[in-house]
């Protein structure tokens, strides 16, 4: 398996919006069922995706540790999926508009 590592020049005229769609791209073409994705890390520590029903994925920030609820949420908006794993925090799951 092969890590890829991207960093968008962010600022005025950079390369966010790029990075965001890339990555709303990974995200809406993730099969559903077992396998998911791992960003910013590995299993134990990192960001993990998963897209186990159709129109609904999981965002676990790893490691879980005992604080599960707060480390793990389902979304139905790919776009706070985006915004999660860039920010590595939950964010409420909006209606499927991309953000503004």
């Amino acid at each position: 398996m092969r890590t890829i590592t991207i960093q968008a020049d962010g600022g005025p005229g950079g390369n966010d919006q790029v990075m965001e769609d890339a990555i709303l791209h990974i995200v809406t073409h993730i099969p559903v069922g077992g396998k998911g994705f791992k960003f910013d890390g590995d299993l134990h520590d990192g960001t993990i995706v998963n897209h186990r029903r159709e129109g609904a994925w999981v965002v676990s920030f790893r490691p879980i540790g005992r604080d599960a609820a707060a480390r793990r949420r389902r979304y139905h908006n790919p776009y706070s999926v985006v915004r999660a794993i860039i920010d590595r925090r939950h964010y409420d799951d909006d209606p499927a508009e991309p953000p503004t």
